[in-house]
């Protein structure tokens, strides 16, 4: 696997974990908390997209930031990357079929290095860190 292993967070402003919606305001305003774009992932179409905000949404639903409206192994909010402390992390949320990183289903998030390929039902992704990533990584 990427990396190490860790619990789910709370949001520290109301103590919920979040899932695929946002659990308050707060939890809200970080989603779309715009951040230097230190990293991309590269879609199953082939497109390189910029990991813009803290935290980036996967799914089948057209609301998620990556949307894999065709495949139907896919959950409506499947999975997200996050940008927490300086670091890059994958985690499902809740999907019914998984999500696997380098091959190995997901159990808790997983903090992400360059290269890493992300499976979500039947599409795969790969993580690139850029070059003015610095300590990011």
């Amino acid at each position: 696997m990427a990396g190490k292993q860790e619990q789910l967070t709370t949001c520290p402003s109301c103590g919920q974990v979040p899932s695929a919606e946002a659990c308050c305001e707060f939890a809200r305003s970080q989603r779309q908390e715009r951040i230097p774009v230190l990293a991309e992932v590269t879609t199953p179409s082939g497109e390189r997209m910029a990991i813009e905000t803290r935290w980036m949404r996967i799914g089948r639903d057209s609301d998620n930031d990556i949307v894999l409206i065709n495949d139907s192994f896919v959950s409506r909010f499947h999975a997200w990357i996050t940008f927490e402390q300086g670091r890059f992390w994958v985690e499902d949320l809740g999907s019914t079929n998984g999500t696997l990183l380098n091959g190995e289903p997901l159990k808790r998030r997983e903090l992400l290095a360059c290269g890493d390929k992300i499976k979500i039902g039947e599409s795969e992704m790969t993580f690139f860190l850029l070059e003015n990533a610095g300590t990011a990584s």
